[in-house]
């Protein structure tokens, strides 16, 4: 993860995954959890206006919906 704070730009995030993660449908599944996941946050007003950059590593996508939030959560670091 990778985020650089920019007060008034709003929030933009943008994903990344390495073939080696898994196969096309794992990748997208992948960032469409993680895309919920970053709306959700946004949503309640957890993220700052920046912007952020999320990469996976090749055990990502063996991770379930709650522990990539746990994770994702982590980074950020903010409250749950």
């Amino acid at each position: 993860m990778r985020s650089l704070a920019e007060p008034g730009v709003g929030i933009h995030v943008a994903f990344a995954a390495r073939r080696s993660v898994g196969t096309a449908v794992r990748r997208n599944r992948l960032r469409r959890q993680a895309k919920a996941i970053m709306n959700d946050l946004a949503s309640r007003g957890d993220l700052p206006d920046g912007w952020y950059l999320v990469t996976f590593g090749d055990g990502s996508v063996d991770l379930d919906f709650a522990r990539l939030r746990e994770l994702l959560v982590r980074c950020l670091g903010v409250a749950r």
